[in-house]
């Protein structure tokens, strides 16, 4: 389009300064190019005219061949193995103060249950810190926290103390007794869960750390996901995983 215009221009540049010869020429080849363009196109069209049948086979021929590896790629694609989901983007600072507040609502479920564990009464939120803070597994947030035993050589019976401590955070989202948090509940496959989940308790000697997450929709299928994977491996399912 730009060198049309510009043609076009110097043409009018030639008309300006009368160079009468040059611009009859340029008129001239201009007139055999649109000429021999008309007789191109025609040429082309006399022969579609002559021959459309056979040219409208072979087009709707190369496109059903078309349309056919096409189709086969795509049936390929969705019968291959499926992509793994993409992972979930966790805002540190959502992270950090997500932590806070179950740290905070934490020391004093461990202190009521203290007793009952065998663990050292927790006075502040800072002696339940553990040195890593949380993990993302299969797109779902694991906290990490840690409490003193009070016998370091007494074993800690991991699904015991998980069964304890979600006890009582049930009992407290239920009663809305955990600060910062109202949400009781998570629906997830038509089934509710508790909005706050122990997800394993691991018995370190000297501490026990307790992993809690938030659940959603990504924790609950990670979760069910990992029950079925024990359950396939012949290892007992947790007793009191009573939502699974």
């Amino acid at each position: 389009m730009k060198l049309c215009i510009r043609y076009t221009e110097y043409l009018y540049d030639l008309f300006e300064d009368k160079r009468w010869w040059k611009l009859s020429g340029h008129i001239f080849l201009v007139f055999l190019g649109l000429l021999s363009l008309g007789a191109f196109l025609g040429g082309v069209f006399s022969i579609f005219l002559k021959y459309w049948e056979q040219i409208i086979s072979v087009i709707g021929g190369i496109c059903f061949i078309i349309m056919a590896i096409i189709g086969f790629s795509s049936t390929k694609k969705e019968n291959s193995a499926l992509p793994e989901p993409i992972q979930a983007s966790y805002d540190p600072v959502f992270l950090n103060s997500t932590y806070s507040l179950l740290r905070t609502n934490l020391v004093s479920v461990l202190a009521e249950t203290a007793d009952m564990l065998c663990l050292r009464v927790p006075s502040t939120p800072s002696q339940i810190e553990a040195p890593v803070h949380h993990d993302i597994v299969s797109n779902a947030a694991i906290f990490h926290f840690l409490c003193g035993k009070q016998e370091p050589s007494v074993k800690t019976d991991p699904f015991e103390a998980m069964g304890i401590i979600q006890s009582v955070l049930e009992r407290r989202l239920n009663n809305h007794d955990l600060m910062g948090i109202t949400q009781t509940t998570t629906f997830y496959n038509g089934m509710a869960y508790p909005a706050i989940m122990v997800d394993g308790v691991q018995d370190l000697g000297r501490y026990i750390q307790i992993d809690v997450a938030i659940t959603n929709e990504s924790y609950l299928r990670y979760r069910t996901n990992r029950l079925y994977s024990n359950l396939n491996d012949g290892i007992s399912s947790n007793p009191y995983d009573r939502t699974f």
